[in-house]
């Protein structure tokens, strides 16, 4: 999920921080410490910024839900096979085989999965 790629931004922003501290001989603490509340606050820019610019693709993993009322825990998991060209409305086969058509209602948080509201289904008859 996002929380791991978070997590992995703000452990190469404090290697940055660590690499230029040990680079730069006149240094102190202090300037240390700026460089790590640094690397914190751009992690934490980037993490608001993240979802507005990051959409969607094929082949994520999205949550489906029948009301955008419903919370993403109580929806069904899938993978998106096909998007439009507006990159609202996608075809999301779930994990039990079926196929459904719907709307990205938010895209993926630090803590959950993009959620897809889910207009039309259909089941494939075996």
């Amino acid at each position: 999920m996002m929380f791991k790629k978070i997590l992995a931004l703000f452990f190469f922003f404090i290697g940055v921080s660590l690499i230029v501290f040990s680079l730069y001989p006149g240094m102190d603490i202090i300037a240390l410490l700026k460089m790590l509340a640094l690397s914190l606050g751009a992690t934490i820019m980037i993490n608001f910024i993240y979802d507005k610019v990051i959409s969607v693709k094929v082949h994520d993993r999205v949550v489906v839900v029948s009301n955008s009322f419903y919370p993403a825990i109580f929806g069904k998991h899938g993978i998106v096979t096909h998007m439009s060209r507006n990159r609202k409305e996608v075809k999301v086969k779930l994990d039990d085989g079926e196929e459904v058509f719907g709307i990205v209602e938010s895209n993926e948080t630090m803590f959950s999965p993009p959620v897809v509201r889910a207009v039309y289904s259909e089941r494939k008859v075996d």
